[in-house]
């Protein structure tokens, strides 16, 4: 090997998933050594470093040895060296299909379930599902999380039916989902017990009869709603889930109950919705506005269609709870909601959703609009929803202390 001039070698000194620092091979760093002991050369002379990415603010910086000729690049330098926008005001798609003017029954629940992944999955393309992972070899030693759900979800069906729950605890069992000894037994006893409480209570409202589907067609201004809403019984719809108290629950609950009120000629329009979870139990009462709360449920969906809906369910129905029925002050209820969305050291933030954290980079804005379309879903839910039970504490535990 011979240079007359100058010789240059490269080698990747950079990790391209977090930037760390990458060692050249033995053979380079022999170089610089010999280089360096032979003649003095430091390495800082010899070895020029290049930022990650070819949009780095560093090629386009007087004071450095770097530099590029790059327009496109220089672009994306300036852009990335300005504040990221933290709120959707500044994202507004085009107006979109009239195809989403007609929808199914579920449309508008899945929709205010998660209106910032329904707009990034429906007009941006965005999903963030994670990928299956490799099975867990892990040993259980409690059951709890999505495991002791299942569990829970199957011992509540199984108590609606009549069945015996120790046929499920030996199937558990068989699948390796039980801890193993007398813990096992102890945890998932525990979670038979409540599971039958729950089946006891829907069982007051459903009398044994099994469920039904109840068509549903609408139209309602340019919007029409064709499909049919589960679980309605003789003496109304039923709304029941073997889980904690969840906002997001109780306003699918609220959304069907509105449809079924809403249909046209039907008996079930005075009939009632309930709402039953692990710790919370309530009822919607008949109503017969409901086709003008669909019009405006029905807007906002359609706005959300085009820049993001600020409606996130935990966030914002702290935010309405405390406004409307604690009636704290206006700021307090906002830094109810912020700690909701953000989170603490004891409970994970709303944030933490995927698709919010994506959009939001971690920290998200709740401004006057999320304010706005916080009591406008929530208040007309508040006054026909009647809580039989107190409401959990893991999301109002911070508004006295704010």
């Amino acid at each position: 090997m011979s240079a007359r001039k100058k010789l240059y070698i490269s080698y990747i000194g950079r990790d391209i998933q977090d930037n760390s620092p990458i060692a050249p091979s033995v053979l380079v760093s022999e170089l610089i050594d010999y280089a360096h002991s032979g003649y003095g050369f430091p390495a800082e002379r010899l070895v020029r470093q290049h930022p990650l990415q070819a949009f780095s603010a560093d090629y386009f910086t007087e004071t450095l040895d770097l530099f590029s000729y790059s327009r496109d690049n220089f672009t994306a330098a300036v852009a990335a060296q300005q504040a990221p926008a933290r709120t959707g005001d500044a994202l507004e798609l085009s107006t979109p299909p009239e195809a989403f003017k007609h929808m199914g029954a579920e449309t508008l629940g899945l929709f205010y379930a998660n209106p910032l992944k329904y707009f990034l999955q429906n007009r941006l393309g965005i999903y963030l599902e994670k990928e299956d992972s490799l099975p867990d070899t892990s040993e259980n030693f409690r059951l709890a999380g999505l495991e002791g759900y299942k569990a829970g979800q199957a011992t509540f069906q199984s108590g609606l039916r009549g069945a015996q729950t120790q046929e499920l605890m030996g199937l558990f069992k068989a699948r390796g989902v039980l801890p193993p000894g007398q813990v096992g037994a102890h945890d998932f006893t525990a979670i038979s017990l409540e599971a039958g409480d729950l089946a006891s209570r829907m069982n007051i409202w459903t009398l044994g009869e099994d469920p039904r589907y109840k068509a549903v067609t609408l139209q309602i201004g340019d919007f029409s709603i064709n499909g049919s809403l589960p679980d309605v019984y003789g003496g109304g719809m039923v709304y029941a889930r073997f889980a904690k108290f969840n906002p997001r629950d109780l306003v699918s609950c609220w959304i069907n109950h509105l449809l079924l009120c809403a249909a046209n000629g039907s008996p079930e329009c005075q009939k009632k919705s309930v709402y039953l979870s692990r710790d919370v139990s309530g009822v919607f009462a008949p109503l017969d506005n409901s086709p003008k709360i669909l019009k405006h449920l029905l807007q906002l969906h359609w706005d959300g269609l085009s820049r993001p809906l600020p409606f996130y369910p935990k966030s914002s129905h702290v935010y309405a709870r405390a406004r409307l029925i604690q009636e704290k002050p206006r700021r307090a209820s906002l830094r109810a909601a912020v700690v909701a969305m953000q989170g603490n050291q004891f409970n994970p933030g709303e944030i933490e959703e995927p698709y919010l954290n994506f959009f939001f980079d971690g920290v998200a804005d709740l401004g006057e609009t999320f304010e706005r379309v916080a009591l406008e879903i929530f208040e007309p839910l508040f006054q026909h929803f009647t809580s039989t039970t107190a409401p959990p504490p893991l999301q109002l535990k911070n508004i006295k202390e704010l």
